[in-house]
């Protein structure tokens, strides 16, 4: 399978220009993180665009851009503990295992993107043979999201790729000090990327970091997965999404 260096190249320098990708250790692994793994087969030409991919005509695959600001906002290091809710295919997953070794990452999701999550992440550990990335110790399971993973607990960071309203008390009793939990706030349409970092009084500093489009988690879903989007049937190639 061809690598596409040169697309996730224009990519990452594309990212950089609009100041959507600042630190350094970042770049590097959104370049060499192969997302086409990760997009259906009918989007592959859009596999390095910055832009969200629909899944099922529920599920979106985030925006590189929305995955980077994620990633730096988290602030993440080698050895973090991270708990991720929504795998989806698993791209996500992949970029912060490259970040904090594959054994500190925790994701959650439905019976079927668990395992396409579990399929992509092999092949792209087949692939791409990183010594220092074994991307099979990844941790991905089936659950409801809402709870978290408490057995695990407690995380350096939580994040969510799904939109919520309110969220759940039980995930910020599952933050580690100095940890912080990202998700983006609110419901169908346009969010906000919120972030909580716990304090050392058991308190969380609030801060929020400008509108996102996520699916959100509706009623209706699956626990754990992420819901419908307005946006999520149309076709990118048809224009912004």
């Amino acid at each position: 399978m061809p690598d596409r260096s040169y697309e996730r190249k224009e990519l990452v320098e594309s990212l950089v220009v609009q100041r959507q990708l600042h630190r350094g250790p970042i770049v590097s692994v959104i370049q060499h993180a192969w997302r086409h793994i990760f997009v259906p087969a009918e989007y592959d030409e859009l596999a390095y665009a910055d832009r969200p991919i629909p899944l099922d005509g529920k599920r979106l695959l985030t925006a590189p851009s929305d995955v980077a600001k994620m990633s730096e906002l988290l602030d993440l290091s080698s050895g973090d503990r991270v708990l991720e809710i929504g795998t989806g295919t698993g791209y996500q997953t992949a970029v912060t295992a490259d970040i904090v070794g594959a054994e500190n990452v925790f994701s959650i999701d439905d019976e079927t993107y668990a395992a396409l999550a579990k399929e992509n992440v092999s092949r792209l550990d087949e692939e791409i043979r990183l010594s220092t990335v074994d991307f099979d110790g990844i941790q991905i399971r089936v659950g409801d999201g809402r709870e978290g993973w408490p057995e695990a607990a407690p995380f350096d960071a939580i994040y969510l790729t799904v939109a919520v309203e309110k969220l759940p008390p039980v995930l910020f009793d599952q933050v580690a000090t100095a940890g912080r939990l990202l998700a983006p706030v609110g419901g169908t349409g346009r969010q906000t990327l919120t972030s909580f970092e716990r304090l050392p009084s058991g308190e969380f500093d609030r801060s929020e970091h400008g509108q996102v489009q996520f699916a959100p988690l509706l009623p209706t879903d699956v626990p754990g997965s992420p819901g419908t989007s307005n946006e999520a049937g149309r076709d990118p190639r048809d224009g912004n999404v």
